[in-house]
């Protein structure tokens, strides 16, 4: 294979833009999810994660907003979300729900489910 200097070029271009790549990624890192709040698929795994804590606990939470929410690539996707729910009515409270789904199998399931005072500050 003969080398010309456009060719060459080439593959420094291609070879810059992969290790640029690689420098940004975080392997197995949490990423934010932009706009959480108002993302339909988001909002359909946090009323899962409350309908899934009160059948294991006998409650009657209701999802009242998604706060925030962050996503990680593991074997599937684990979702980490700050959701805010009522309960009896009309008082308030935080939770972060942990929610590992593998669109392939149809699985769903609740990993974590922990009341918090207050949302914590954006890691970003």
């Amino acid at each position: 294979m003969i080398f010309t200097p456009m060719k060459i070029s080439f593959l420094l271009l291609l070879l810059a833009l992969s290790l640029a790549t690689v420098a940004t990624a975080i392997p197995g890192g949490r990423e934010k999810i932009p706009n959480a709040q108002d993302d339909p698929e988001i909002h359909r795994l946090a009323v899962f994660a409350v309908n899934k804590y009160n059948s294991q606990k006998g409650l009657k939470l209701k999802l009242a907003e998604v706060v925030s929410g962050e996503q990680q690539v593991v074997a599937g996707m684990m979702y980490y979300l700050v959701i805010k729910v009522s309960s009896k009515g009309h008082i308030t409270e935080y939770y972060e729900a942990q929610i590992w789904v593998q669109a392939w199998r149809d699985f769903e399931s609740l990993e974590s489910f922990k009341k918090i005072t207050k949302p914590n500050k954006p890691r970003y």
